[in-house]
């Protein structure tokens, strides 16, 4: 079952609603609970649910310990002379580092070895002559985005800023409702974990604002992603058949294919969760109207950048290694090259860490390594382009500004999803030499793009539904809330937007008989 699919969208889900709001809201909190359980069974072997509660009791418990830790430690101080406190803090902040690694480590061993170990086992086997184990396991659905919120929340509370929750199932319910369970977004425990047991009720208007963003997800997933799939696993699966232009089509097509699919996917999970009265943080804000790197990746799957930028970013720019390089290059090298030194050391942990976040695959990992090498070159180049922005008053806001960066990035997002999707390194190497060496414009009006594998008719309707798309995200990124325009208007307004895009999905979405099933993508991360 996937949120896409007509047994989500027409049983589970309004069963789900109606139980909850028949219930007492005592009981609410365990309807949401059962049915996230259900949910999670539906998509992963039973033995599965098992990691899923001994993720949600490491983190418990450790988090109890703590909380009694830090306790204990404000006793000790009270009654403790002045010139003893310094050495009692540093004591109870070692006990502390040590719980939250040995919680952090069963998190992140449980992940390396669903995610990790069974794919180099099968690969040390097949061609390499071991004799590891191995069995297909497969792994817990959402496991990736649950363990992030899991060490989230563990590491709040040794830093203090989230108190320990004594109730179980309102920890074990932050991990694994339903509607963000598969691909998140990924939240903080502040974020939902109160809401997500209060048991509010069914409100008609927050089930009214979930439906239309439900349906606007449907129509970006099922007329543009699920329609372009074809062409796709053409042209990465089958790209010895290709060359030149066609490639640079491939990384175009499969960015849109990969933006509508999450973007759309997250839709509709927000939508769900709205309809619970349950808010939960936006993952994407029109990214292809950054301006470079750094501003795309605010943009783009921002739950994830936030993790990252909290939990690894942040610890890293204060950690020991960092400060001494500080002391000792602001007095050797200056300024600017102790800058440059600081955001490599705290860059290159965060993309290694996005790229193998992603999976096994060494793509994955190059991937995170192009981004790292991209933005520290903006870092690099920020104080040049200050300057002279500065010496010749140019005006960023203008458009003649902005679109030349944001063609420029552009740029940089397609090359990066192409080597994030490429069958492996070599393929991708193949991919980027070809449009190089072997572009050939004709292609692209001599009938080269219907060889993808999507006709005409197709493809037309995917350029009509990107540019509806893009219409809606351009009124949004100046300012206008169309949702709210929609939602707020006189009946045949909202009957229109609505009927329209109820309709748009079962007269155009990409289903049935000569379609590929396109499973949503980051269900496997």
């Amino acid at each position: 079952m996937a949120y896409n699919q007509s047994l989500y969208l027409f049983w589970f889900l309004p069963i789900s609603l109606i139980i909850y709001q028949l219930m007492p809201k005592k009981a609410r909190p365990f309807v949401l609970l059962a049915f996230s359980w259900i949910f999670f069974l539906t998509l992963s072997r039973p033995v599965m649910l098992v990691w899923l509660l001994a993720a949600a009791g490491a983190v418990y418990s450790a988090a109890l310990y703590l909380d009694r830790l830090s306790g204990r430690r404000d006793e000790i101080l009270k009654l403790a002379e002045k010139s003893e406190k310094a050495a009692i803090r540093k004591r109870f902040r070692r006990k502390k580092l040590i719980i939250l690694w040995i919680s952090t480590a069963f998190l992140l061993g449980t992940l390396v070895f669903f995610k990790y170990y069974f794919s180099y086992a099968l690969y040390i086997n097949t061609n390499m002559g071991g004799h590891l184990w191995y069995a297909r396991l497969g792994s817990p659905i959402g496991i990736s985005f649950y363990t992030l919120e899991a060490i989230s929340y563990t590491a709040d509370v040794y830093w203090e800023r989230q108190k320990a929750d004594r109730n179980f199932f309102r920890v074990t319910l932050f991990l694994s409702f339903f509607p963000q369970l598969m691909e998140g977004p990924i939240c903080q425990y502040k974020d939902t974990a109160e809401l997500l047991f209060e048991g509010s009720p069914v409100v008609f208007e927050n089930v009214k604002k979930g439906a239309l963003r439900i349906l606007w997800g449907l129509f970006k997933k099922m007329i543009i992603a699920d329609r372009l799939l074809q062409a796709v696993d053409n042209l990465y699966g089958g790209y010895t058949q290709y060359h030149g232009v066609m490639f640079a089509v491939a990384a175009v097509i499969y960015t849109i294919h990969l933006y509508m699919d999450f973007s759309g996917t997250i839709d509709i999970v927000i939508g769900s969760a709205e309809m619970f009265g349950i808010p939960l943080k936006e993952n994407f804000r029109q990214p292809f109207f950054a301006q470079n790197a750094g501003e795309f990746w605010r943009r783009w799957h921002i739950s994830l950048g936030a993790w990252f930028k909290a939990y690894l970013f942040y610890p890293v720019s204060v950690s020991g290694i960092v400060k001494k390089w500080n002391k000792f290059a602001r007095k050797k090298i200056g300024k600017y090259l102790t800058n440059l030194g600081t955001s490599a050391l705290c860059l290159l942990p965060v993309w290694l860490a996005t790229g193998i976040w992603h999976g096994p695959q060494l793509n994955y990992l190059f991937y995170g390594l192009y981004y790292f090498v991209i933005l520290f070159a903006e870092v690099a180049w920020l104080p040049v382009k200050n300057a002279w922005v500065s010496r010749f008053h140019v005006n960023e806001e203008a458009w003649s500004w902005k679109i030349p960066h944001m063609l420029k990035t552009w740029v940089i997002i397609f090359c990066g999803e192409m080597l994030f999707n490429a069958k492996g390194i070599r393929a991708a190497a193949v991919m980027y030499r070809s449009i190089f060496t072997e572009f050939d414009g004709a292609q692209l009006i001599n009938g080269g793009l219907l060889e993808m594998g999507i006709d005409t008719a197709d493809l037309r309707i995917v350029v009509i539904a990107v540019a509806v798309v893009a219409v809606v995200e351009t009124l949004t990124e100046c300012g206008k809330n169309v949702s709210a325009f929609v939602l707020e208007g006189k009946f045949p307004v909202r009957f229109a937007a609505f009927a329209g895009l109820a309709l748009a999905c079962v007269i155009f979405g990409a289903y049935g008989a000569g379609y590929l099933h396109a499973d949503i993508i980051y269900a496997g991360f």
